[in-house]
């Protein structure tokens, strides 16, 4: 009915092994769960026709788009981004890092999300959709002005099954005085350490390139998702064109990097770092009437010490 509609996720311990949901979130309405099932006809030498059907490998998608917090969606940023590091006490330090294989690993290996979207099905007991064994195909950050900040994630698994809604959801604290809400107005882009830019909008987006059509002999539903090819980290920038710097280095090929910094009340923060980012983008065009903005797509490269992309989240909870 369009009420009450909320997402939540949970570690499994074995793939596609349902658990209860640990995390939970308001969503917006772009927000999507589906089961696929490839139909596909059969067609023998000789026949005009089609003769019958076959059912394909099977697995479940769900599209999860929520409000950024400081403080409740650090299971989903772990399992998007593959490692994580906790130091500190009060405030908590949290370093999300990418990690080539989550997945494979020998300590602490990732296993996979139950992920449900409650929808309000018109069933007494089967409210909710739920994905079993869900992995981050591809995740995107969204930081615009006078506009809410979002985060969403793309995730596939074997199944998405109508499911019993998760009973008393606990969300983060979105209108408390103290609230986990990143807004547009903490803020801050910065390049190369140097002071505050300007900014209208920013965008970082990256596909983990997940092999997410795995078949087996024996089983209708795909196999666990892995790696598959390198993973491709981009996002674009848009700005007022107040002087020649980022032109410049775009036209140069240079190296820069990129810090989005949201700093909440108290002990809430976050940092974006992408250590080396190159410009993709052209001359702007002209526009009547408008000031000339300067859009500035990216793609993030390695680096040494830091990877292409990491992740910074201090807060005063032990597991954000």
């Amino acid at each position: 009915m369009g009420y009450d509609n909320f997402a939540g996720w949970g570690e499994e311990t074995a793939w596609a092994t349902e658990v209860a949901r640990t995390q939970f979130a308001r969503v917006y309405e772009d927000s999507s769960a589906a089961h696929e099932i490839p139909r596909n006809p059969v067609e023998f030498i000789g026949g005009r026709d089609p003769d019958t059907l076959f059912d394909g490998i099977q697995r479940g998608t769900m599209n999860i788009n929520v409000p950024l917090v400081y403080d409740g969606v650090g299971v989903m940023l772990y399992h998007a981004m593959g490692q994580k590091s906790v130091s500190g006490a009060g405030p908590y330090i949290h370093i999300f890092s990418l990690d080539d294989l989550p997945y494979t690993r020998v300590t602490t290996p990732l296993v996979g999300l139950s992920a449900e979207i409650h929808a309000g099905l018109n069933d007494t007991a089967l409210e909710s959709w739920t994905l079993e064994g869900g992995r981050v195909r591809n995740f995107t950050f969204n930081f615009t002005s006078n506009e809410e900040v979002k985060a969403s994630f793309d995730l596939v698994g074997k199944q998405v099954k109508q499911d019993a809604k998760t009973a008393s959801p606990t969300f983060p604290a979105y209108a408390a005085a103290t609230s986990d809400l990143v807004i547009p107005s903490q803020i801050t882009v910065e390049f190369d350490d140097g002071a505050s830019t300007v900014v209208h909008s920013a965008e970082i987006t990256v596909a983990n390139n997940l092999r997410d059509d795995k078949a087996f002999l024996g089983s209708q539903y795909i196999g666990a998702p892995t790696p598959n090819g390198r993973r491709e980290i981009t996002g674009t920038l848009s700005k007022e064109w107040e002087d020649n710097t980022l032109y410049a280095a775009f036209l140069a090929g240079t190296v820069v990097k990129l810090e989005v910094i949201c700093t909440g009340p108290g002990n809430l923060d976050y940092t974006f770092l992408l250590p080396q980012v190159r410009f993709t983008g052209g001359t702007p065009a002209l526009v009547p009437t408008e000031e000339i903005d300067q859009e500035l797509p990216f793609v993030a490269y390695e680096d040494a010490t830091d990877g292409a992309f990491k992740i910074t989240n201090n807060t005063d909870s032990a597991a954000p």
